[in-house]
């Protein structure tokens, strides 16, 4: 395979790496702002084709913040490459999750623009609040049951009726404290079989 042949094989394959992510991604000349990278993700949730972004300048762009010129993000993030600046807007009706940063790359300064449609993990944050709250329900209506919730460093999250009376505390005095703190002193030091 010739040097040219491999670099165009090596070119397909990271545009097709780029395509496929599930994140709009966005590169930008630092200096200018003008888009130099589109890929399939952000061209969908833009509602556009990477020939209409490419040159385009960055801030021209409707989900850009109207009060920020490039220069404002661009000092920011070559402050603090690693950060850079998260926004949400609101894009044809549909929130998008931006996230920005500064980047060298060789002689290079580069804005990355990552784009996110959150919709789908809210849904599922809201779908777990929602089983969590059914699953507390079901939870406090066992009064003669103790039931306790942990998290993985042993701090209590859940604290029923139950747990007051066998182990006298309230659950107000319960949540955030680890749970052997909790085990009364005539418990303590019992082995298990």
């Amino acid at each position: 395979m010739t040097t040219s042949a491999a670099l165009d094989a090596r070119s397909r394959l990271l545009r097709g790496l780029l395509d496929a992510s599930r994140e709009g991604l966005l590169a930008a000349d630092a200096r200018d702002g003008r888009i130099l990278l589109a890929n399939a993700t952000a061209c969908a949730l833009l509602a556009t084709d990477e020939d209409s972004l490419l040159g385009e300048p960055v801030d021209s762009l409707p989900l850009w913040p109207a009060d920020w010129s490039l220069r404002v993000p661009r000092e920011t993030l070559r402050e603090d490459a690693g950060k850079g600046i998260d926004f949400v807007t609101v894009h044809n009706g549909n929130t998008l999750e931006i996230r920005t940063r500064w980047l060298a790359v060789g002689h290079n300064e580069l804005l990355l623009i990552a784009l996110n449609d959150p919709s789908e993990r809210l849904r599922a944050e809201a779908a777990l609040h929602e089983s969590e709250a059914r699953f507390r329900g079901i939870l406090e209506q066992l009064p003669a049951i103790s039931v306790q919730g942990y998290d993985e460093e042993r701090r209590v999250t859940f604290w029923h009726d139950a747990n007051e009376r066998i182990y006298g505390y309230r659950r107000e005095e319960a949540i955030g404290r680890r749970i052997e703190d909790l085990i009364p002193a005539r418990h303590r030091g019992v082995e298990r079989a």
